[in-house]
């Protein structure tokens, strides 16, 4: 072995140095990698034999090399790409090395713990977390005495092939469509014998109501689009990602077969209002062919008249296409009179929305709709009651130290706050003194009698959670309250600044932690979800108020 790579070493010198006579560029060595990706799937046979089948994989990986870790100073067994290696165990637990060795000789290695048993497992006991906020996501997880390995079948498919997870692993699934599944886990060893466990895992129906904007990104609102005159929908991964539209999301297909007049209406929860100056809708449009794209709105709340806007799409792919209804919208058709294509201006709300792509035309196809808006409404204070359903404030919570925050459809109608409406998500990484602030552009008064702050929250573990106001109008002292939650979901914590406020942290002097009553004016408003502490998680906030 020794004179083989010896000799292999003078031939690549060899190569190197003869290449540096010739015209040519020497060949970059620098930029030889490893293989990558060295795994392996394991399968121990259930007839006591102890026979373990070893299926190693990798990138760039030209020979594997097998320790079975079962002897000492141990030949590697030499498979190729492709190919599987046999071993008979004795009863008990082994650390398996699997070298991918590439064709440069550089390697990657890949190690398992293997356990071997005869015994039949005991004691499984399986976990499924559910995601709240796509609640067709779980993670499965399970774990047993005498263990080697268990079979995970997530029940929504006929005949299913099972996913195999090793003891400390977990497997990701995501449903397809809404219903009642049975996840079953069987957990085997080195034996004949197993043990099993099913559980049910429910995924709603979504069911909550299509609101601007439009985004199809969540898991609980029903974008139905009522088509007509042979057009069809589905709400699909976003196929192109590129131009204005290049993040990967969720998008509305809307598919022409080629006939005049085929569309689709949204039927909006909350309906459009156009008694402002904001008069404008935008939505990122993609098609390979120029096609012109008309947006109506019916359903007027008190009657209002029928009204559209054309836009013209370039063909290029993804692009924005806006629609003024303060300057370009027109009387829709009726029936043949009424004033149509007349020029009008909409002040009223309205809630249905039709989408025809080439209305009168028979262009045929597939294109897509997303993110649908009415940007640039006159905006409204950000002050409390903070609700996060007002499509006119700007819900803006200056995160620090690792948090994360969005805007989001509440994912636990439960408890106190049972009601289908949106809520403030933020997330914790898992490091000390994360948090947020809003900038109240009305501050909070605390100058009479009225000094409590109710907050619902939201969290599935025990946890502390700090308010704090800064900002003092006049300079006034910052302060802070923690209440406890109790981790049991939705549950309203009241702050009483008046009896449990003590003087914030400013520079470790100043009377830190001393008792404190407010009398002032403050328009920054902090949160801390364990502050001092580096727990990490989802946590949602709603419906932030100064009571009496």
């Amino acid at each position: 072995m020794k004179i083989i790579k010896s000799l292999v070493f003078v031939i690549v010198a060899t190569f190197i140095f003869s290449g540096c006579n010739e015209d040519e560029d020497p060949i970059v060595f620098q930029e030889i990698a490893p293989p990558t990706e060295v795994t392996a799937n394991f399968n121990v046979t259930q007839d006591d034999t102890g026979l373990v089948t070893i299926t190693p994989s990798g990138v760039s990986v030209s020979s594997f090399q097998i320790y079975f870790g079962d002897v000492e100073n141990e030949e590697p067994t030499i498979i190729l790409p492709g190919g599987t290696a046999e071993h008979i165990y004795s009863e008990g637990t082994y650390t398996v090395k699997v070298v991918g060795v590439g064709t440069t000789g550089l390697i990657s290695e890949f190690l398992q713990e293997v356990t071997v048993s005869f015994r039949a497992p005991e004691n499984l006991l399986v976990t499924i977390d559910q995601s709240v906020i796509n609640p067709a996501i779980i993670t499965v997880g399970a774990s047993a005495d005498f263990a080697t390995l268990f079979d995970v079948y997530f029940g929504d498919v006929v005949d299913e092939t099972p996913t195999i997870i090793m003891p400390g692993e977990t497997v990701e699934h995501t449903y397809q469509s809404p219903g009642d599944y049975t996840v079953r886990v069987i957990a085997r060893g080195g034996g004949i014998a197993t043990i099993e466990s099913t559980q049910v895992v429910t995924v709603p129906i979504a069911n909550d109501p299509i609101v601007l904007p439009i985004t199809f990104d969540s898991p609980t609102v029903n974008y139905q689009f009522v088509t007509f005159n042979g057009a069809s929908f589905e709400v699909l991964d976003n196929p192109e990602l590129s131009g204005v539209n290049s993040q990967a999301s969720k998008v509305g297909a809307i598919t022409n077969a080629g006939v005049n007049f085929e569309g689709g209406s949204f039927n909006l929860g909350t309906p459009v209002d156009f008694s402002g100056t904001n008069k404008t809708i935008t939505m990122k449009f993609w098609s390979n062919v120029t096609v012109p794209i008309l947006l109506k709105f019916e359903g007027g709340v008190s009657g209002e008249r029928q009204n559209e806007v054309v836009a013209n799409h370039g063909g290029t792919g993804w692009e924005e296409l806006s629609f003024d209804f303060a300057t370009d919208a027109t009387k829709s058709f009726i029936d043949g009179s009424q004033g149509v294509g007349e020029p009008f201006v909409p002040t009223g709300q309205y809630a249905t929305m039709v989408i025809f792509v080439d209305g009168p035309g028979t262009t045929s196809g597939t294109f897509y709709i997303d993110d649908i808006e009415q940007p640039g409404g006159e905006q409204t204070l950000l002050e409390l009651p903070i609700t996060f359903d007002s499509s006119l404030v700007t819900y803006d919570f200056g995160t620090f130290n690792g948090a994360s925050y969005e805007v989001l459809d509440n994912p636990d109608l439960s408890g106190v706050n049972s009601q289908a409406s949106k809520v403030g998500a933020i997330t914790n990484a898992g490091v000390n003194f994360e948090g947020g602030a809003f900038n109240l552009e009305t501050p909070v008064d605390f100058g009479g009698t009225n000094k409590t702050i109710t907050i619902k929250f939201w969290a599935n573990v025990a946890v502390p959670i700090l308010l704090k106001f800064e900002g003092g109008v006049s300079g006034e002292r910052q302060n802070e309250v923690i209440a406890n939650h109790g981790g049991t979901g939705w549950e309203e914590l009241s702050f009483d600044f008046a009896t449990d406020a003590t003087k914030s942290f400013i520079d470790g002097s100043q009377g830190v932690g001393e008792p404190f009553v407010p009398t002032g004016q403050y328009a920054t408003m902090v949160i801390f979800v364990d502050g001092p502490g580096t727990t990490s998680g989802v946590f949602y906030i709603d419906d932030l108020k100064q009571i009496d």
